[in-house]
Order: C-alpha cells, then sequence, then structure tokens
C-alpha cells in the first residue's frame, strides 16, 4: 500500500468545524500549574460559546481529561468527549497533540519508532512503540472532581450511554493525529465491550500526524472503521513520517533554503524504520495546498532556524488557515510565544548526532547533555509507572517496553 495525496478540494464545514474541536483539545500546551483539567474546561467551553455560531453548538460531556506524568515524553495527555446539541447521536472524541515544554521531542527518539508493537488477534499488524504508549494512556486516562464522567475512562463511559446508535469520531492534530486512529481503531475492535448492540460507528479524522503502525494494521484500520479520513499539509514534515517513500519525497521540501539541514534529519528517519512498511491510515490524503511562508525567513539566521521557523508554521498555523471558518477564532495548535530553537531543536541535534554530522552550535544549547554530543535518555509513561525508554530497540528498556505493551493490549482485546 502506498501512501498517495488527492488534489486539493475545499474542506466542508463539518471538516472544519472536527478541526476546530481538535484544536481545542490543545489549549493546554505549554501550561504549568494546579488544576489543569479546570482550566481546560474553562478554555474549551469559553471557546465552543464563542464560536458557536459558526461550529454549532457542543457540550463536553466526558472529561475534559487531563494526565501530567513525571516524564520527559509524553509528559501531558489530554482528551475530552463532546456532543453535538443538534444531533445528539453524534460524538466528537478529541486527543491532544503534544503538550510538553519541548513539543517534537519525541520525533527525536528513534527507538518510538524503530521498535513495534504487535496488534491483537491479528496477524503480522504493528504499531509503533510510540502509538502503543500513547494508546495506553489514553485507555486509562479519567477526568477527576466533579467533571462528566469523573473516575471513568472513556471506554467505561460509552459503555453507560443510554442511546446506544451512535456516531463516534475520533480526531486530533500532530501527535494525537497518530494517536487518534490507534484509538479509534481499539474502540472500533473492542466495540462489543461498550455497545453491547454493536451498532456505534466509529470514525476517525487526522491532521498532520504520522504513521500508526505498518501496512497490515493500516488496511485493518481503513477496513473496520466507518470513515478514515486524513489531512495532510504538502509543505508539513511530519506526515512524511515515518514511510520510508514519503521520507525520500520529503527531502524535495524547503530545498531553497534549507536542503543542508533537512538531508541529514530524512536519511536518519530513513535509516530507523528501514523494513518497518510504516504506512498510513486512509492511503490517498486529502492533500492541503500550501505556500512557502517567506515571512519565517531570515536571511541572516543558521539555517536550521529557518527549517525550524518553516516546520512550525507548516504544521501550525497553516492548517488553523485551510480549515478556518468565517468569524470563527480557532485555537493555537501549539501554545503562543513557543521558540523554534524549542519546537525542532531537539529533533534536529539528534538528527545531526546520528547521522554523524557536526551539530550546529546554536543547537548545542537547546538540549541538556548536549555538549557532550550523547543523546539523553527519555522516560515514558506507561501502565501509570516511569518508564526507561532506552536509546536502542534492542535494549532490556525497550523490550520489556515492547512486552509490557504487548500484553496489556491483548488483556484489553475480546477473543476471536
Amino acid at each position: 500500500m502506498v501512501s498517495t495525496v488527492q488534489p486539493e478540494i475545499e474542506a466542508s464545514l463539518d471538516e472544519r468545524v472536527l478541526f476546530h474541536l481538535s484544536a481545542c483539545s490543545n489549549l493546554l500546551a505549554g501550561a504549568t500549574g494546579a488544576d489543569l483539567e479546570t482550566r481546560l474546561r474553562e478554555k474549551i467551553s469559553s471557546s465552543l460559546a464563542a464560536n458557536a455560531a459558526g461550529v454549532g453548538p457542543w457540550d463536553i460531556v466526558w472529561g475534559p481529561a487531563v494526565r501530567r506524568f513525571d516524564t520527559s515524553l509524553f509528559a501531558v495527555n489530554t482528551m475530552y468527549l463532546a456532543r453535538d446539541r443538534d444531533r445528539p447521536e453524534r460524538y466528537v472524541l478529541a486527543v491532544s497533540g503534544t503538550t510538553s515544554p519541548h513539543p517534537f521531542d519525541w520525533l527525536a527518539q528513534e527507538v518510538l519508532v524503530a521498535a513495534q508493537v504487535p496488534w491483537p488477534n491479528l496477524p503480522d499488524a504493528r504499531i509503533s512503540l510510540a502509538a502503543a504508549i500513547g494508546l495506553n494512556i489514553l485507555q486509562r486516562v479519567a477526568p477527576s472532581g466533579d467533571r462528566a464522567g469523573a473516575g471513568l475512562p472513556v471506554r467505561r463511559f460509552l459503555r453507560e450511554l443510554t442511546d446506544t446508535n451512535i456516531e463516534l469520531t475520533v480526531v486530533g492534530h500532530g501527535l494525537g493525529g497518530m494517536l487518534a486512529p490507534a484509538l479509534a481503531v481499539w474502540l472500533r475492535d473492542t466495540r462489543t465491550r461498550w455497545n453491547p448492540g454493536g451498532s456505534a460507528r466509529v470514525n476517525t479524522v487526522v491532521t498532520g500526524g504520522p504513521t500508526v503502525g505498518n501496512g497490515v494494521f493500516a488496511a485493518h484500520a481503513d477496513r473496520v472503521l466507518s470513515a478514515a479520513t486524513r489531512f495532510a499539509n504538502a509543505l508539513d514534515i511530519v506526515p512524511c513520517a515515518w514511510n520510508v517513500a514519503a521520507l525520500e519525497d520529503a527531502k524535495r521540501i524547503y530545498t531553497t533554503h534549507l536542503a543542508d539541514v533537512a538531508g541529514p534529519l530524512y536519511q536518519c528517519g530513513q535509516k530507523v524504520v528501514a523494513g518497518a512498511d510504516y504506512q498510513h491510515i486512509d492511503p490517498k490524503a486529502r492533500e492541503i495546498a500550501s505556500e512557502m511562508n517567506t515571512a519565517v525567513i531570515d536571511e541572516s539566521a543558521p539555517a536550521w532556524a529557518n527549517f525550524a521557523a518553516q516546520a512550525a508554521h507548516q504544521h501550525g498555523p497553516a492548517y488553523a488557515e485551510y480549515f478556518r471558518i468565517p468569524g470563527v477564532t480557532t485555537p493555537e495548535i501549539v501554545g503562543p510565544g513557543t521558540a523554534v530553537d524549542v519546537l525542532l531543536g531537539p529533533v534536529l541535534r539528534a538528527a545531526a548526532t546520528r547521522a554523524g554530522t557536526p551539530v550546529p552550535p546554536e543547537l548545542v544549547m537547546v538540549a541538556p547533555g548536549a555538549e557532550s554530543g550523547d543523546v539523553v535518555e527519555a522516560t515514558v509513561p506507561v501502565g501509570g509507572r516511569v518508564a526507561r525508554l532506552g536509546d536502542d530497540p534492542r535494549s532490556a528498556s525497550a523490550r520489556g517496553l515492547v512486552g509490557t505493551l504487548t500484553s496489556s493490549l491483548r488483556a484489553e482485546a475480546p477473543s476471536r
């Protein structure tokens, strides 16, 4: 299965609304402090109320659920469920993208994609370790306090709905665009556990996301979901990960100013995923035509800074512009004021180190430990505990994570 793109088709109002709901899950990007759930609910509610004329009337019926972990990756995870007041059978489950202080750190960790976890009851299907870790979190996260569905993971909440003939669409952008399909397929595969009548329709609509798993998993997702729709900006590098052919095509992006920086990044990615057969769901993605944003190019700045600035624009504001609804203020996908070196600096530094190319001196200051040229070992949350990721997919820590997540997925799956 080869991922292709369709000529640009103008997004429908429904698709624009889904993007707005997806973007609302990222309203905590960069936030710190106490009671994040209350703050996020207030932000989402305010956005939905202020923009109701454009997006329609929606109610938050579960969440938001926010989990903070004392880990370097997947440190803050957010999700909420909204219901369309005009079409009460319609629910949207929005999964946040990266909300850590270093939003793209996970892209720098090769073990997250080099290692794969088997999908239960489906021979030869695999998802990335990154997708499996994120899914493990989302399976368990639950709102707290007096919020809707407090104490209930989303599948248990769905089981308590009186109307079982529902349409559930799981949405996400970026990292959320990888996790949303994984969550949607898990919910569809386990539908008998939360929708005994088996009449619920499960969809996913994602933007700017990397691959979830291999070709067998992608084909399974396209087969079992009622609909799977993927949007990809032609100038966004994130959807190029982690398909080898797409990474090769990505070398032609930003060639005017940024080829010297992009080359090591893509070559590193291709080496990491060689033989992994990563394929996108919805192989015929809806392509968003975009233009280089010359306003972010500074001819006096280092090439890596221009690369990071352009990549950040194409992964964020370019999508917001495409899905714009007149009169509606769409939340920023990445928090305002985030420096470009924070956005992509760690990724570029890690790629340069692994490719054996000199690390630009400006990037040395981006991450602790960069002075030595070492890639700092990351930690991730698995089963509510802190786990060491390691820097080699063959390491004991990586093998242990794969084993733990494989067992967890099997335990959650119905027998066939």
